[in-house]
């Protein structure tokens, strides 16, 4: 399962998982990006 959540919700959903022994991790983050244009970039290595 993959959710997206803020870091500090992430390390009580982590704390969570834990007490049900099912592991958990922080894989990626995101950042917020400005710009004045709109940008799409999809990389694919089919």
């Amino acid at each position: 399962m993959e959710i997206y959540v803020s870091p500090e919700i992430a390390k009580d959903i982590i704390a969570i998982s834990k007490s049900f022994d099912v592991d958990a991790k922080i894989v990626d983050r995101l950042e917020d990006f400005n710009s004045d244009e709109n940008q799409n970039l999809i990389k694919n290595s089919l």
